[in-house]
């Protein structure tokens, strides 16, 4: 994106995340995200702590946009959210971020309760290719969820040292 980014428009953004209406937060949320501004990794951080879920969402989906590595811990905190969309989307922007200090987290995930999660877990431990993940996702092979046992194969195409010697 070339659009050039002014300060005042990037702080009215940031200042609007404080409102006490979901709706006004989530926009300033994507509104940021859209500006695509490492500068404000920071603000997004601090709205993975919104007590709403969406809000938490929207910003983990500009985080995993953004792939600042700054936000690789507190995204992986947030992988005990209670709403599983939020989970779901914390394991998609971990696996877009590609950090390799993400994968023991991820591959708790692929135990969660929720399938969705598993087999995004799954997917972005395939994207990331680390060795770790190869015994586990060989495990979700027998998932009761036919799209986590699809997904855990497809991730396994990826993964460092699978199916060599």
């Amino acid at each position: 994106m070339n659009k050039r980014v002014s300060e005042t428009e990037v702080q009215k953004n940031i200042k609007m995340l404080n409102s006490k209406f979901i709706g006004i937060r989530c926009k300033a949320i994507k509104s940021l995200g859209a500006l695509n501004t490492e500068s404000a990794v920071e603000t997004y951080i601090a709205q993975l702590e919104d007590t709403d879920d969406h809000v938490r969402w929207n910003a983990v989906k500009v985080l995993g946009y953004l792939k600042s590595d700054r936000a690789v811990e507190p995204l992986i905190a947030l992988l005990e959210d209670p709403d599983k969309r939020v989970r779901c989307e914390v394991v998609l922007a971990l696996g877009n971020i590609k950090s390799d200090r993400a994968v023991e987290s991820l591959i708790e995930r692929l135990e969660d309760e929720s399938w969705h999660v598993r087999s995004e877990a799954a997917w972005s431990l395939g994207y990331i290719g680390d060795e770790r993940a190869v015994e586990p996702l060989i495990t979700r092979l027998g998932d009761t969820e036919e799209y986590v046992r699809w997904t855990s194969a497809r991730a396994l195409r990826y993964c460092e040292g699978f199916g060599e010697d």
